[in-house]
């Protein structure tokens, strides 16, 4: 009779993914050794291949990990007593770095965007990052209750489509040039990453004109980007 299996397949593939993300911490999103995954994480180099083929999986399953523990603090931000252009601030305002499990939690958001490095994970990998990716989206949207949008119907779908793909673009753009000048002008204090960002930041500018060109019933105002502002520290996340 073989021996009973010394983790299941659930535990097996946790301890893959915490030594995954050790490994990572101690080299960098490209330097790390699947062996030293295997060696960190007490099994075979073949177990570890049960659960992650490739190191495109790793950095994949990795963010998927990163992106559930974010909806988790996201969703507790959603619900709090703010109005609906407060809520759509809260990911210009919050920490970035506070909403990821990892260290490197910004900077493989960012590398996972790559679509040679997703046309090399393995599809079932992908493809929950995908349901992840969907279910952050769907938070927002849920966010958006009752009649706070001056709109019904198709055309208040409409607008709540434009507002995720304008604030969404917006944040995620900044974060990757404050991200990019941060690496290449790593001596110019210019280019350190600012967050979590001042409410006069420029980008805070843009996200309230962008905000209050919607047709909201309670508009965004200053000292709601101050309410907001202290909402999230109150949490934990700026």
């Amino acid at each position: 009779m073989a021996p009973a299996a010394r983790y299941s397949l659930e535990e097996e593939e946790t301890r893959v993914l915490d030594a995954s993300a050790k490994c990572i911490r101690e080299s960098s999103l490209l330097d790390f050794k699947m062996s030293a995954i295997a060696k960190e994480a007490g099994i075979s180099v073949g177990s570890v291949y049960k659960h992650v083929r490739s190191k495109e999986d790793v950095l994949v399953a990795l963010a998927i990990r990163d992106a559930e523990f974010s909806q988790t603090l996201i969703a507790k931000v959603l619900s709090s007593p703010l109005t609906g252009p407060e809520r759509l601030l809260c990911p210009v305002l919050l920490d970035p770095n506070k909403i990821y499990q990892e260290p490197f939690g910004m900077h493989l958001e960012m590398l996972i965007s790559n679509e040679a490095l997703l046309n090399r994970a393995s599809p079932q990998w992908v493809e929950k990052l995908n349901i992840v990716d969907r279910k952050m989206e769907q938070l927002f949207v849920e966010s958006l209750v009752g009649d706070e949008i001056d709109a019904e119907g198709e055309g208040r779908e409409k607008l709540v489509e434009e507002l995720m793909v304008g604030l969404w673009s917006m944040h995620v753009g900044f974060i990757q040039v404050a991200l990019h000048r941060s690496a290449i002008r790593p001596d110019e204090s210019s280019h350190s990453l600012p967050f979590p960002l001042p409410t006069d930041h420029s980008l805070v500018n843009n996200a309230f004109m962008l905000l209050n060109g919607y047709p909201w019933k309670t508009p965004l105002t200053r000292e709601g980007i101050e309410k907001t502002s202290n909402e999230l520290i109150a949490l934990g996340l700026r």
